[in-house]
């Protein structure tokens, strides 16, 4: 065994391992007010909280470091309508045209990065479109069915 090895003290980390975690406690200690205020168009806390005032749940979706979202969730009323609309159509509603009035109804506002990928990546609206919908309990049926218990 190594002279080094032998004076280690098992009982503790070593001492660079205490300041990574310290600093990964302090990445996780951010609030989402804290993450956004990095950007500078960014909403701050107060509005954050006006916009939960206003539509309940408001959440923020990283689909990269620079790429975010800040969303609501859809309400029933809100797809009551959009089912209607669709069914008194006289043209077909692709699912691509739903899946954008989804997520411009809800996103409340996005990075400019985020912006961006809504126009050069082709799935950023499905992968929002998705997120919105689950947020708004629109589940897998197989994934609800774990929820019920048999009292």
């Amino acid at each position: 065994m190594t002279e080094e090895l032998e004076n280690v003290d098992l009982a503790s980390p070593p001492e660079e391992k205490k300041e990574e975690k310290k600093e990964e406690k302090a990445k996780e200690d951010k609030t989402l007010a804290d993450v956004l205020a990095e950007f500078a168009d960014a909403p701050d806390a107060p509005q954050l909280e006006a916009w939960k005032q206003t539509h309940g749940e408001v959440l923020c979706s990283g689909l990269s470091e620079t790429e975010l979202f800040v969303f609501r969730t859809v309400t029933r009323a809100e797809w009551t309508n959009l089912q209607a609309h669709i069914a008194q159509s006289t043209e077909q509603v692709s699912a691509l045209e739903i899946e954008t009035k989804i997520v411009e109804t809800c996103v409340l506002w996005a990075s400019p990065p985020g912006v961006d990928s809504l126009e050069k990546k082709a799935g950023t609206y499905s992968t929002l479109h998705e997120q919105i919908l689950q947020a708004s309990n629109f589940v897998n049926p197989a994934y609800a069915a774990q929820f019920v218990v048999k009292l």
